[in-house]
């Protein structure tokens, strides 16, 4: 006769189990009304405006510099080859692989890849999933990225994860709740578990705003001293009619303006004492976008011509371990949504997606090699 296994009697001194003692909602500095996160960004704090605060830093991709950096990560993610493949592996899960890989590619997976990246810059990304029934199998018809703004992150029970809520007319403060497994959201570097991640767009908002400041004035000055400024001088019996036409006939000459003064009057301009070129503003909009440069890629961009040798390949490692680091978190979340989800629906072998990140061939020191031998 079998005997029965009795659970296990926690002994003296063990464990609490499934309880969290420093969960947020214990946190005394944390502001929350109903439930509701807020992110722990200050900056988004300091400058931002409800759900919008997320748009001050979609708002940084208009910097060219910036959305040439993004690229930069993405594309370098993206381009790489990637894999499913069974946790345990058997011939059966080789097959069940093959459906996975299938429905990825179904969904255009490389370009829902750079549509969540976008959560390098605001800190988070969501997308919702359109579930459908095709050919003997529950899979997604198509997978939508979703606006940061529209979503807020509830936590009632402080043992469970935030809830994610979708803002709607009717309910713009603690949102309505949405159906399981249905939204996926990837984050990045979600200090002290905030849900909200935290995103580039917190060391990038400074030097591009410096630098929009620094381009005005750049162009300001190209205006001023870039053509002169025509002077016209009239009799001083001139009347308002006269002065008018004198006026018109220069800012017809100059679309940046013009100086009339009555006739034996002299108008001096003040010079700075600097010397040679200003090239004052050109120097802060360099500096700012070496700064860019070396938030989103870990290195300045004055460095990227012209490196040789150690320094080449100093750089070339720092790109790998950057697009190594992309594409183990990006494939953890979707490791932990979406695919699981897909298997589980559909009663698979729980399979992974995975990035093929090496460095590339050295074809001159191979052919090299091969002559030598």
């Amino acid at each position: 006769m079998a005997t029965k296994t009795k659970a296990p009697t926690p002994s003296t001194g063990a464990p609490e189990l499934n309880t969290e003692v420093a969960n947020r909602l214990h946190d005394p500095f944390e502001n929350y009304y109903l439930g509701v996160l807020r992110t722990n960004d200050p900056l988004l704090l300091e400058r931002g405006n409800g759900g919008q605060a997320f748009e001050l830093y979609r708002d940084l991709k208009r910097d060219g510099k910036v959305f040439s950096g993004l690229q930069k990560r993405k594309l370098a993610l993206i381009s790489r080859p990637w894999q499913v493949d069974p946790i345990k592996p058997g011939e059966a899960g080789q097959a069940d692989a093959a459906v996975v890989l299938a429905m990825l590619k179904s969904v255009m997976f490389d370009k829902l890849c750079g549509e969540l990246l976008d959560a390098l810059l605001v800190g988070f990304a969501p997308a919702e999933i359109v579930w459908t029934y095709q050919d003997g199998l529950i899979t997604p018809a198509r997978i939508v990225k979703r606006a940061q703004r529209r979503f807020v992150y509830v936590q009632v029970d402080p043992n469970a994860s935030p809830e994610l809520r979708l803002l709607t007319r009717a309910n713009m403060l603690t949102g309505e709740a949405v159906p399981p497994k249905k939204f996926l959201v990837h984050r990045v570097n979600p200090e002290d578990d905030n849900p909200y991640g935290t995103g580039l767009g917190l060391q990038l908002y400074w030097p591009v705003f410096f630098k929009r400041k620094g381009i005005l004035a750049w162009n300001k000055l190209n205006d001023r001293f870039g053509s002169p400024t025509p002077m016209g001088k009239y009799p001083k019996i001139s009347g308002p009619k006269e002065k008018g036409t004198l006026l018109d006939a220069l800012r017809a000459m100059s679309n940046d303006g013009a100086i009339i003064i009555p006739e034996g009057m002299s108008v001096e301009m003040l010079e700075s004492k600097l010397t040679g070129s200003i090239s004052t503003q050109k120097d802060l909009c360099a500096y700012m976008d070496n700064w860019i440069s070396e938030v989103i890629l870990s290195q300045e961009a004055t460095q990227t011509t012209g490196a040789t040798g150690a320094a080449a390949n100093e750089r070339e490692d720092v790109r790998l371990d950057l697009v190594q680091a992309d594409a183990d978190l990006l494939s953890d979340t979707l490791n932990s949504t979406l695919i699981q989800w897909f298997c589980e629906f559909n009663g698979l072998t729980p399979c992974q997606v995975s990035r093929v990140i090496k460095k590339p061939e050295d074809l001159e020191a191979t052919s090299e090699t091969a002559v030598s031998v």
